[in-house]
């Protein structure tokens, strides 16, 4: 992924799975199509799962703890 929407939250009270999930609801009410993928820091989630009918969560090591890259997988 080149191109995407950076989000933070560090909310104690929410899993990373419903941070991901309002993240997914920001991104397509702002650029008007769903997210492919999510990348989270490796520290924080250990394996991928599908998060949604369009959107696959990984893990990435560049990936700042709390931080959630989200956007349109590339292509290739």
């Amino acid at each position: 992924m080149n191109r995407g929407m950076l989000w933070f939250d560090k909310n104690p009270q929410t899993s990373i799975i419903q941070k991901v999930e309002i993240a997914i609801e920001y991104y397509t009410r702002k650029y008007g199509t769903k997210p492919t993928l999510c990348l989270a820091s490796s520290k924080q989630l250990k394996t991928s799962c599908k998060i949604s009918d369009t959107t696959w969560l990984q893990p990435y090591k560049s990936i700042p703890n709390w931080h959630f890259w989200i956007g349109q997988q590339d292509k290739s």
